[in-house]
């Protein structure tokens, strides 16, 4: 049975907790009432990317399909995170590129035609084209 997630309030009883420290570990005392999220082991490896895409966007697990929120007319700005802050590398496609593909589908078919897409940066220097067609998938990159 697989570990599953939770919540852990400290309290006086509870011993310095390891934390990751640089490519190691140390040990670390909270303060009192610092909440420490374990979270549940990973699932099963998705095998078909696109399709699971697609359910997720159709059927959230919290609140309503993305095809109830878009109206003709509206805007809408897609952030994306961008390479840098991907730890493990990614492999491709992109999972990224692949939401943004499906999103832009939905967008498209609710008449959505004033779309945007953000490249969330931070302070990280500007993605070269090589990088944002990797992101982005070709035919985004190429549309955008």
């Amino acid at each position: 049975m697989a570990r599953p997630g939770f919540v852990h309030e400290v309290n006086e009883r509870t011993p310095d907790l390891v934390v990751h420290q640089g490519t190691g570990f140390r040990r670390q005392q909270f303060p009192l009432g610092t909440r420490v999220l374990y979270a549940p082991e990973p699932g099963d490896a998705v095998r078909a990317m696109r399709p699971a895409v697609r359910a997720a966007l159709t059927a959230p697990t919290d609140g309503a399909p993305l095809v109830d929120r878009l109206r003709p007319g509206m805007r809408l700005a897609i952030a994306v995170s961008d390479i840098s802050s991907v730890v493990p590398p990614m492999g491709t496609p992109d999972v990224r590129g692949v939401v943004i593909e499906e999103v832009l589908e939905l967008a498209a078919a609710a008449g959505v035609d004033d779309v945007e897409i953000l490249i969330a940066r931070g302070l990280n220097r500007r993605l070269t084209e090589r990088e944002l067609k990797a992101v982005l998938g070709e035919r985004v990159h190429e549309s955008f």
